[in-house]
This record gives structure tokens, C-alpha cells and sequence, in this order.
């Protein structure tokens, strides 16, 4: 996979509340990168994906601490979206099995809907098995046939309304 151009990087502090930002910047990509091609069903997944990943990071990794920065890479390639979502966390691995619908709770859910709504999520430390430098969860949803961005004029005549 070749990536279209160089990465966009967004880096806010560790603070739930700034999850906005990380999703604005998904966004812009899809406004104004035409080789973004998710639809806007597609492009609301990916953003619940998102304000999961970065409240795990927040509450799980970093424990509320703002001094500490959270990192989001935006990797366009030809036929896939990459995102990669960095803390300087203690390692952890994915649950591989879905809640327990029986018993209904609050949390838990955020993995299971990264893999419920993205084609690979994975997993590993920066730096290597045991390195220093935290976590690098890798979040990747491919172009499906047929995705389109409504065209300009179309865009507009939405937000409106």
C-alpha cells in the first residue's frame, strides 16, 4: 500500500473533551481530500471509532493526565484509510471476546465496536515488544466500492438544512 501524500498529525492533550478536534480533522480529510472516498455513513462510524480510541487513551493509558499527549496519524493510502492513535500507556492487549449482552453495562464496548466498524484494529507497543515509548493502535478502513462524497454543491445544500 502507497500512501497518497504524507500524513496528517493531530496532537491534543490527554482530555477527553478535546475528542472533537482528533474527529474535525477526519472531517476536513473527507471535505477536501479526494482521495478520501467514505461515504457519510462511513465517515460517522469512523468518528465513534475515534471518540472511543481516544477516550480509552484518555481514562486507560494516560488516567486523566493532560500533561500527557495523545497523538492521532491520519495515513491516507490509494485504496484504504490508516489511523494511528499513540499514548505513552503501559501495554495492554485487544479483548477478543464481545460483551456479554445479558449483562448489560456501561464501558467495555469501545473494542468491540472499533471491530465492528473497521476492517483491521491491532495493536503494539512503539518501539517494539517492551520499548519505552507506549502504545500505537492501528485502526484501518478500506474504500469500499461505490463509497462517494456528496459533490460540492451537494455538501452545502445538507448543511444547511
Amino acid at each position: 500500500m502507497s500512501e497518497v501524500s504524507r500524513p496528517v498529525v493531530v496532537e491534543v492533550p490527554s482530555d477527553s473533551r478535546l475528542a472533537g478536534i482528533v474527529r474535525s480533522v477526519l472531517g476536513a480529510l473527507v471535505a477536501h481530500c479526494d482521495d478520501v472516498r467514505l461515504s457519510p455513513r462511513e465517515v460517522d462510524e469512523i468518528s465513534l471509532v475515534l471518540q472511543e480510541a481516544v477516550t480509552n487513551v484518555v481514562r486507560h493509558a494516560h488516567a486523566h493526565d493532560a500533561s500527557k499527549p495523545l497523538r492521532v496519524e491520519f495515513r491516507r493510502h490509494v485504496d484504504e484509510l490508516v489511523i494511528l492513535v499513540r499514548d505513552e500507556g503501559p501495554p495492554f492487549t485487544l479483548t477478543t471476546a464481545a460483551p456479554d449482552p445479558e449483562k448489560l453495562r456501561e464501558g467495555g464496548y469501545g473494542i468491540h465496536i472499533m471491530r465492528s466498524w473497521m476492517d483491521e484494529v491491532s495493536v503494539a507497543r512503539a518501539g517494539g515488544d517492551g520499548g519505552p515509548g507506549g502504545n500505537v493502535l492501528r485502526l484501518v478502513r478500506r474504500y469500499r466500492d461505490g463509497a462517494r462524497r456528496p459533490a460540492p454543491k451537494e455538501a452545502a445544500r445538507g448543511s444547511r438544512g
